[in-house]
């Protein structure tokens, strides 16, 4: 009896495993969409010159601002004199 059991359970064992092989199995079916590298690194290109030039819009107003400042204070200096 034990034998038999021993048996049924190798058959129904060996039955999934052929049956596994049949049916692809679900994370083998999705693909993984990788980026264009070209479309990757320029899209890269793209932001960093964008950061540069806010940065150096940002650099410009502050020097800006800075002067206006100076020349503000110097002419209220030159008054008091």
């Amino acid at each position: 009896m034990a034998d038999l059991e021993a048996v049924l359970a190798d058959v129904s064992y060996l039955m999934a495993m052929e049956k596994s092989k049949c049916m692809p199995a679900a994370r083998a079916s999705k693909k993984i969409v990788l980026p264009d590298p070209r479309q990757f690194c320029s899209n890269q290109a793209e932001r960093a010159t964008e950061a540069r030039q806010e940065l150096a819009e940002l650099c410009v107003f502050g020097l800006r601002a800075y002067a206006r400042k100076t020349h503000a204070c110097t002419n209220r200096f030159a008054q008091l004199r």
